[in-house]
């Protein structure tokens, strides 16, 4: 692969605790190693951060081809087209910062994409986020009590506010 490679440094860390604040922020720092040495930022890399997502298709806007299906591009973007949505993404930086509060579960998976001299190479990262809670509910539409062979109660799962159905 050319010697290319991609590290990322955390100098706080990944791990955001009980005692970290909601405004408290995790700083990833990438950094492109052509045979092992740096190199500048100014010689021309891409940078693109995404966040796992399962909701993103090929046909969301937040689709990247560089994070591919199921991540979420969060860098600024300039709309080209409103009907279908069309969007071109712009590069970032080489720093990406993520608060606590954007970091809601208790492992958020991310990924930095570089682009250099043509070549691609990517790297996941995990931010815990050790005070997330969850308040899952099951619930159901024919009360609490069930009698078998006795109809057919609807279960919904309410995990943290929001609801999934069919169970």
């Amino acid at each position: 692969m050319n010697g290319i490679a991609l590290q990322l440094i955390a100098p706080k860390g990944y791990i955001f605790n009980e005692y970290s604040l909601d405004t408290d922020t995790r700083t990833i720092n990438a950094q492109i190693r052509v045979l092992g040495k740096p190199i500048s930022d100014t010689q021309s890399v891409s940078y693109y951060w995404f966040v796992q997502d399962s909701s993103v298709t090929i046909s969301n806007q937040y689709y990247n081809k560089y994070g591919g299906q199921g991540w979420k591009c969060l860098n600024t973007f300039t709309t080209i087209s409103t009907d279908p949505v069309v969007v071109s993404f712009n590069s970032a930086s080489s720093s990406f910062t993520v608060k606590k509060s954007d970091a809601n579960i208790k492992n958020t998976k991310y990924k930095c994409v570089a682009i250099y001299q043509g070549s691609t190479v990517s790297k996941g990262f995990n931010i815990i986020n050790n005070d997330a809670v969850y308040d899952i509910q099951i619930e159901s539409d024919q009360g609490t009590e069930f009698v078998l062979d006795a109809g057919y109660p609807t279960l919904t799962c309410v995990v943290s506010g929001g609801s999934t159905t069919g169970f």
